[in-house]
């Protein structure tokens, strides 16, 4: 998977992993639920009812980077997205952390009224014999059963999640932070991530949450 160039959206951000990839990895003090381990919810409070973030138990890999490795898991799960064209290329993708709500960088980042920022903290590494450039595409489905996609305000700018986005060599890894403006009352259910980032494609893996 030998790509050169970072395909972004303004507003809603879409982004293709035009190589291999790396997953993310970032902290949260915000609610956390494992993979082994429902939620807990701290005290800091907001419209949506607390600080929330789903995470991954002990950090683990549960999948082997192998092409045609597991598509689906849970939070904290390592899933492989193999290079659509060369057959030797792997990026393994974990999901660490959902995170809701998430705290803006600038705090002039403002929701729309009735709605709130919730983040992701994603790690990716090039598994594969490329180089590869490394992009945040990720969607996420909410419990009313639609489709968000990243959002420019928020993405790679919140607090709990720093952003090692850069082109990799292979075995390297970077994180990355994908945002979304969801409704208040509206969870994360599932997200998903290709390597090939546009709209009308659908995520090659995803991941339910919790």
């Amino acid at each position: 998977m030998n790509a050169n160039s970072i395909r972004t959206r303004t507003g809603v951000a879409a982004v293709a992993l035009l190589a291999l990839g790396a997953t993310a990895c970032g902290s949260s003090s915000a609610k956390s639920t494992s993979a082994t381990q429902p939620q807990s919810t701290s005290a800091a409070g907001s419209d949506s009812g607390g600080d929330t973030s789903t995470t991954a138990g002990g950090g683990a890999s549960t999948t082997t980077p192998v092409a045609g490795g597991t598509r689906t898991g849970h939070v904290g799960d390592t899933l492989s997205d193999p290079d659509q064209y060369v057959a030797s290329d792997v990026a393994t993708v974990t999901l660490v952390k959902v995170i809701d709500p998430v705290t803006p960088v600038d705090a002039g980042t403002i929701p729309d009224p009735g709605s709130r920022w919730v983040g992701l903290d994603m790690t990716i590494v090039d598994n594969g014999g490329n180089a590869a450039v490394v992009t945040d595409e990720a969607r996420v489905t909410g419990s009313d059963g639609k489709e968000y996609f990243l959002n420019a305000d928020i993405e790679g700018n919140f607090k709990e999640c720093t952003s090692t986005l850069h082109d990799l060599q292979p075995n390297q890894k970077a994180t990355f932070c994908p945002g979304f403006l969801l409704p208040n009352g509206v969870t994360v259910t599932k997200v998903g991530y290709s390597t090939r980032a546009v709209d009308s494609i659908p995520s090659e893996i995803t991941w339910t949450v919790p």
